[in-house]
């Protein structure tokens, strides 16, 4: 590649006109280019954070430029970036272009994970190390898009309910992720429920501040839930308890996994019930999410 200038004007331009996509972009370096004959590649940041790419995108774009556009050409990359990104190893300008796009495949990526690592100009690319940004510091994650479904009601008939004729149900609001079979229950533990139910001596607060569940197998309404549950209580000064998905507690109890599923609009979640960090517990129980728009929980479970 011949070596021409850089002028100022273009790197004014390609400055304003930044298009990294990125909602955190950091350290944007400043391109300087003094008077001279040198023509140079470079991206037009070096650092490019985004952790909130929404986890149903497919491609992360990326801005390249140059100063001479008279040519088509193409341009070496090389990159550190971790296994669920693909990094493509080159990118072409077409004739006219002064900027084009790196595409990288993201489709990979696992939501909730931090991605990091470089992107580099390949060491053959011919560009001016004294003015181009030749490396991309990178840090990419993917998170849902959650929207409220509105109300739902929460039954745990050990932490809530107050006696065998008032069962304790509350009112929850239910988050669903766009796109995706994945729902939140938020705050299913409020203090003054839990106190109500046991009162101020076993309250240690902790709860969890939502229950986040998915589809585990479409057909067969089943679910699973990835987090331990707590609902703010310690047992007699024992321990906290906290509920498990049967499995990841004990191997033992994968054919108790089953038991985790929708029943028409309602959820059950069959759980161990345990006092953390000791062999006791309280065996096996299920709390149950009604969904929004779903009847009366409390006539259901009469029912059921």
């Amino acid at each position: 590649m011949n070596m021409k200038s850089i002028s100022r004007t273009f790197f004014a331009v390609a400055a304003v006109s930044f298009l990294v996509a990125s909602c955190d972009v950091e350290n944007k370096k400043t391109i300087y280019a003094p008077a001279g004959t040198d023509e140079a590649v470079t991206f037009l940041s070096s650092v490019s954070v985004d952790t909130e790419i929404d986890a149903k995108a497919n491609t992360f774009d990326i801005t390249v430029a140059r100063s001479k556009s008279d040519a088509a050409a193409t341009v070496k990359i090389s990159s550190t970036m971790p296994e669920g990104i693909t990094v493509p190893g080159s990118v072409s300008f077409a004739v006219g272009e002064s900027e084009t796009k790196l595409s990288l495949d993201i489709s990979k990526m696992e939501v909730g994970k931090s991605y990091k690592g470089t992107i580099s100009l390949a060491e053959e690319t011919a560009y001016d190390k004294n003015i181009s940004t030749s490396t991309v510091t990178c840090t990419f994650a993917k998170a849902y898009t959650w929207v409220s479904l509105g109300q739902g009601e929460w039954y745990d008939g050990l932490a809530l309910q107050l006696s065998d004729d008032d069962l304790g149900i509350i009112k929850v609001e239910v988050l669903k992720a766009d796109g995706f079979n994945r729902w939140r229950i938020m705050e299913p533990y409020p203090k003054a429920n839990v106190i109500a139910a046991w009162g101020e001596d076993y309250y240690v607060g902790g709860a969890s501040s939502y229950i986040e569940f998915y589809t585990l197998d479409e057909a067969a309404g089943t679910i699973k839930f990835d987090s331990k549950i707590y609902n703010g209580l310690n047992y007699s000064n024992k321990g906290k308890i906290v509920y498990q998905y049967p499995s990841s507690y004990n191997s033992g109890y994968a054919e108790r996994d089953a038991y985790n599923k929708f029943i028409g609009e309602y959820v059950q979640f069959y759980v161990p019930r345990l006092i953390e960090g000791t062999t006791s517990w309280f065996n096996f129980g299920a709390l149950y999410l009604a969904m929004p728009g779903a009847g009366d929980l409390a006539t259901w479970l009469n029912e059921e």
